[in-house]
């Protein structure tokens, strides 16, 4: 399973964050799935940060759900950003997903 919490990030709420903890299995997975639609689709933010300081580890079927809400953001015009810079599942999701940098969360 995973802990994800969904935050406006700063006052104007410009980006929204999405914060992981622990390990993200297949089944926390499809929680994350569901946060992403909402978050991308739904609220439509200026920017959306996803925040991996905390994870431990991450599944396979996750790495997809991520390369998907990355896609679809930037098939939206909608900056999408990870967070968690020197973290091991940080250097795996650059590696997987070949984004450009990976950001410490401001």
């Amino acid at each position: 399973m995973a802990n994800i919490q969904i935050t406006p990030d700063g006052s104007d709420a410009a980006t929204v964050t999405v914060r992981l903890h622990g390990e993200v299995d297949a089944a926390g997975g499809n929680e994350l799935r569901l946060a992403l639609i909402d978050v991308i689709m739904r609220r439509r933010p200026p920017r959306v940060l996803i925040d991996v300081c905390a994870v431990t580890a991450i599944d396979p079927y996750v790495i997809g759900i991520l390369r998907a809400a990355r896609d679809i953001a930037r098939d939206l015009s909608l900056p999408l950003a990870f967070a968690g810079e020197g973290s091991p599942v940080a250097a795996q999701l650059h590696r997987d997903l070949m984004v450009g940098a990976v950001t410490r969360p401001s």
